[in-house]
């Protein structure tokens, strides 16, 4: 029972405190110019590791629906070409986008989609035999 108390009470059976300090806190806080209705406030701890990705991952473009460039992001466990293509709602082959390789981690690509007609698309990214779909629209 003397070390669940000491458990508990953050003591050891020496009597000497065992406190893990932890990083302190950092804050950002962005108000929103004249009207203060708009801001953004966001904490974030200066410690938190960076994960290398275990997977190959297609995120979902950005911004959907596009009417200019679209922002297709990925994440790759390891240094790799990647293909992006893209796909009318018939299934034609409307823009291709092959990548020199890139590092490990997140990358993103601007693909300029304001030629294409409005409607819906799929973007296909292939990463040695690893292939995802996303959908996005174009509106005018």
């Amino acid at each position: 029972t003397s070390s669940l108390r000491a458990a508990r009470d953050g003591s050891s059976e020496t009597g000497k405190s065992q406190i893990a300090t932890a990083p302190t806190p950092r804050r950002l806080h962005i108000e929103g110019g004249h009207d203060s209705r708009f801001g953004l406030s966001v904490d974030s701890r200066g410690d938190v590791p960076q994960e290398e990705p275990s997977a190959f991952e297609l995120l979902p473009p950005r911004p959907n629906p596009a009417r200019g460039p679209l922002r297709v992001a990925y994440t790759a466990p390891e240094t790799d070409a990647v293909e992006l293509t893209v796909y009318d709602a018939l299934g034609r082959l409307v823009l291709r986008h092959a990548e020199s390789p890139r590092p490990s981690g997140e990358n993103e690509v601007a693909l300029d989609v304001s030629g294409l007609a409005p409607g819906a698309y799929v973007v296909r990214a292939r990463s040695g035999r690893e292939i995802q779909e996303q959908r996005f629209s174009v509106l005018r």
